[in-house]
C-alpha cells in the first residue's frame, strides 16, 4: 500500500525538525515511508496516530492515543529469535509482538514490532559522570541478576549463550519498581565467554563506582549459572589470573 502525499509531506517535516545531528535523512526517510507501507497494510499492527523517530538507526515509536505506544526495529531475524527466547524464559525484555521481511531487496531484513516499556532511560545522560555515580545501588544489583539470567539461555547445543554486547543504560529502562529491562534486542548475540562485554562496559568503566560493581556482582552471583564451554572457561581462568597478577604487583 503507498502512503498519501500528506503523509510524504509530514515525514519530511518529521525529518526536518528531527534534533539530531547526524542523522541520515535519506535513510530516515526511506525507512519511514516504508513502516508506514507495513503498519497500514497490515492485519496485526493497528495503525498509528503517529510514528516517531527515536535516533539516527532504523528504530522508531508507533504512537495511539487510546492504547500503549509500540517500538518498531529493523534488524536481522535471528535478533527475532533470540527475543523470543528470553521472552519465553520471563526475562524483563520489552514483548516480541509481530515480525514481517522488510522487502524483497533486502530479504534479510526485518521489521520486528515490540512492547514499550514505560520508565527512565538515562540516553541523554550516558557521559554524565555524576548521574552514573548517582544510579542506587539495587538497581546495579537488578541488573546484574537479568544479565547473569540472560548469559543462561543456550543458543545451541555448544554451550553458546545469549550475551548483551553493549550494557550502556542507554539499551535499558528503569521502571518505577527500580526493576531493571532490556530494551534493545538489538544488541543480542551468541558468545561462548557472554561475561566479556561486562568487563568492557562495568569493570573497566572508571566512572561506575566500585559500590556499584560490587552491587553488580552479587546480583550476577544469585543466579545459578550453567556450564561454560572449555572457551569459555579458558577466558575466564585467562581473566582471573591476570587480574591476581596485577592486583598483587600493584598491591607491593
Amino acid at each position: 500500500m503507498s502512503i498519501t502525499l500528506s503523509l510524504e509531506n509530514k515525514i519530511d517535516w518529521q525529518i526536518g525538525e528531527c534534533p539530531y545531528g547526524n542523522l541520515h535523512k535519506e535513510s530516515t526517510r526511506a525507512w519511514l515511508i516504508a513502516l508506514w507501507e507495513i503498519v497500514l497494510a497490515s492485519d496485526d499492527i493497528e495503525t498509528p496516530d503517529d510514528i516517531e523517530i527515536l535516533g539516527i538507526n532504523p528504530t522508531f515509536k508507533l504512537v495511539y492515543k487510546d492504547r500503549p505506544s509500540i517500538k518498531a526495529i529493523l534488524t536481522m531475524s535471528l535478533v527475532w529469535q533470540y527475543l523470543c527466547l528470553l521472552h519465553e524464559a520471563l526475562l524483563p525484555v520489552c514483548t516480541p509482538l509481530f515480525c514481517v521481511r522488510s522487502s524483497e531487496s533486502d530479504r534479510a531484513s526485518y521489521w520486528c514490532f515490540v512492547s514499550w516499556v514505560e520508565g527512565s532511560c538515562d540516553r541523554v545522560n550516558s557521559l554524565n559522570a555524576n548521574h552514573i555515580k548517582s544510579i542506587p545501588t539495587n538497581v546495579w544489583y537488578s541488573l546484574g541478576s537479568l544479565l547473569a539470567c540472560i548469559h543462561s539461555i543456550p543458543t545451541n547445543n555448544d554451550l553458546y549463550y545469549l550475551t548483551s554486547i553493549d550494557i550502556g543504560w542507554w539499551n535499558y529502562v528503569i521502571d518505577e519498581q527500580k526493576n531493571v529491562w532490556l530494551i534493545d534486542p538489538k544488541k543480542f548475540q551468541s558468545d561462548e565467554f557472554p561475561e566479556r562485554w561486562i568487563y568492557f562496559n562495568i569493570f573497566f568503566h572508571k566512572h561506575i563506582t566500585f559500590e556499584q560493581k560490587q552491587a553488580f556482582i552479587e546480583g550476577y552471583a544469585s543466579v545459578e549459572l550453567k556450564e561454560r564451554s572449555q572457551t569459555g572457561m579458558e577466558m575466564l581462568l585467562a581473566a582471573k589470573q591476570f587480574s591476581d597478577m596485577l592486583y598483587e604487583k600493584l598491591a607491593n
